[in-house]
């Protein structure tokens, strides 16, 4: 690991593309702003490793279904789909924000991670 001093708007420049600059400090906080290719993913450290944990959970095998037994359309909704909640507001701000696809299920999965209760829809913050 190599350790670097900066003050701030001091910045750190990584493989001539990614540029980490120091937004604010206060007291043992510090803000960071990172410039990078959209292409490169940028996490926290512990969203990225609820993400591992979440990407190494084994799949849920896919049903093989004849395509004669599929219906021409399908059939109406028997009960009304579900409203929005926090933890769907929370999904489409981080896929507007890191610009890659992120799930309602993984943002559920980190914020339990993080301690924050996910009970059903609703959003509870411990």
């Amino acid at each position: 690991m190599i350790v670097i001093s900066r003050k701030k708007n001091e910045s750190l420049v990584i493989n001539n593309d990614i540029i980490i600059t120091v937004i604010e400090i206060r007291g043992d906080k510090v803000r960071l702003g990172v410039q990078s290719p959209k292409e490169v993913p940028v996490h926290r450290q512990e969203v990225y490793d609820a993400i591992k944990r979440y990407s190494e959970q084994p799949q849920a095998s896919s049903v093989t279904v004849e395509p004669q037994a599929l219906p021409a359309e399908p059939p109406p909704p028997h009960f009304p789909q579900r409203q929005p909640d926090r933890v769907d507001q929370l999904t489409a701000a981080l896929q507007s924000r890191l610009t890659v696809t992120v799930s309602r299920e993984l943002v559920a999965a980190a914020l339990r991670d993080a301690g924050i209760e996910v009970p059903g829809t609703q959003l509870a913050l411990k």
